[in-house]
């Protein structure tokens, strides 16, 4: 490839989105940036004093979240979207989710017969 074309294709990917980095990197192309994915959850909740609760699954997306990690440029996980399925016990199993006092543990007890 010639000096022009190089610069040429340089410049084509420079607008690169997050989706058509890592596309590129699947296609093994190469793309204008690394493409990063990143979970700022914890610091998001943290700095906007949440509360940030794990044994909860969230039937919507976190928008504010989300929109968080586009300002900011970067990818973010899946699991942030939504649950996508759920959890069925038998009857005659029982199951709680509890909270240490401080709030920094979680425990699943599953009870059987």
């Amino acid at each position: 490839m010639n000096p022009k074309s190089q610069i040429q294709n340089r410049k084509s990917q420079i607008d690169m989105t997050i989706r058509e980095r890592i596309l590129a990197v699947y296609r093994g192309e190469t793309p204008d940036s690394v493409p990063c994915m990143f979970d700022l959850s914890h610091w998001f909740y943290h700095r906007h004093r949440r509360p940030w609760d794990l044994s909860k699954a969230y039937a919507e997306p976190e928008r504010e979240l989300i929109d968080y990690h586009k300002r900011v440029g970067v990818g973010f996980y899946m699991p942030n979207l939504a649950h996508f399925f759920d959890v069925g016990y038998p009857a005659d199993t029982q199951v709680t989710v509890t909270k240490s006092d401080d709030g920094g543990a979680l425990i699943w007890r599953i009870e059987t017969p």
